[in-house]
């Protein structure tokens, strides 16, 4: 993850860090109707559950917005390393009042000490405990797909928002690959997740309705939430993940840094060579039961088949540009020549 939204104007959790939007930059100095509009606006996206206290939240906090900038505040665990998906609608609900223009925090509790902090985004405790004006509680739906697991939940594993803990590309396929009716049903997680206009929305899945096998609004639910938590650089490093493994193109796998390499193939051998020599690998596969792979077209180097044991690597046609071999065995088994003299 990259620089921090707006550090200089809202106090954040060490390891909640954005890219600034340019919705949130266009958005900064807004006008008090925008203000006051901004609960009705979230409640219509479904980022808002319930209100607490009910009766003066619905008749008071609408005029505390409205009368200038407040504090906005939204709990996680400061010790943690990195937060997760599961916790990315508390901060789209905060960048939401960013937006509007209002401070936000996201840090912990002692941090409210000194200062006014009014409303809080989740629970309601803590503003509770340290001021003695009226306080607000919002809280947020907890989003699960259609298979009731929590969102940010893939096979017992987390989905962080942290790139040392998952890259950008297992983030952008996490969104891509839900399923059809997590992201189609009633409040789409476009809504949710993404600060696309309603208007905006609707036509997207307009589209998705039109032609689902396109996966329309899975694409721009991917794109848009990666670019917020990894910024423009993080989704352009996904894509080119995405379109080097799934769609064969020789292109963006030249395009691929040592760093998106070794996060793409995190389980692949990681080899070095410094003159052109026949792959091993190869080789070996002949010695093996196995050896029938290559002539069955089992064995592919940079995505295209290689139908012979003693194929030589050579510059241009099997060693790309930036010094990269991509050998795949079977379906799964990659290995990565990173030729460190051509």
């Amino acid at each position: 993850m990259a620089a921090s939204v707006a550090r200089s104007c809202c106090r954040v959790h060490s390891r909640v860090v954005f890219r600034k939007t340019s919705y949130l930059k266009a958005s900064l100095h807004c006008s008090p109707s925008r203000r006051s509009g901004l609960l009705s606006s979230l409640y219509n996206r479904g980022l808002l559950k319930e209100s607490f206290p009910e009766h003066a939240a619905q008749a008071e906090l609408p005029d505390l917005l409205r009368s200038g900038p407040q504090t906005v505040y939204c709990g996680f665990d400061p010790t943690a390393d990195s937060l997760h998906a599961g916790n990315l609608l508390a901060v789209v609900g905060l960048l939401h009042f960013r937006a509007a223009g209002h401070d936000i925090i996201m840090i912990s509790p002692n941090a409210l000490k000194n200062t006014s902090c009014r409303c809080q985004i989740g629970v309601y405790q803590g503003c509770l405990q340290k001021t003695g004006e009226e306080v607000y509680g919002l809280t947020v739906p907890l989003v699960t797909t259609s298979m009731g697991d929590k969102l940010g939940k893939t096979a017992g594993n987390a989905v962080w928002l942290n790139r040392d803990k998952t890259s950008p590309f297992e983030f952008y396929q996490y969104f891509l690959r839900l399923p059809d009716n997590s992201v189609e049903r009633g409040v789409t997680y476009l809504k949710l997740f993404t600060f696309l206009s309603l208007a905006e929305v609707e036509k997207v899945m307009e589209q998705q309705k039109q032609d689902p096998g396109k996966r329309i609004a899975h694409k721009r639910l991917a794109a848009e939430v990666t670019k917020l938590v990894h910024g423009k650089e993080g989704l352009e490093s996904a894509k080119r993940c995405t379109n080097a493994l799934y769609h064969g193109n020789i292109q963006a796998l030249e395009q691929m840094s040592d760093t998106e390499l070794q996060e793409l193939f995190q389980e692949a051998p990681f080899l070095f060579f410094f003159q052109f020599v026949t792959f091993p690998g190869l080789k070996q596969l002949r010695k093996t039961n196995e050896g029938m792979m290559i002539k069955d077209g089992g064995v592919r180097i940079n995505h295209q088949r290689a139908a012979n044991p003693e194929q030589v690597l050579v510059l241009g046609q099997h060693i790309l540009s930036n010094g990269l071999s991509l050998i795949r065995v079977g379906k799964r088994n990659f290995y990565i020549l990173k030729w460190l003299s051509m």
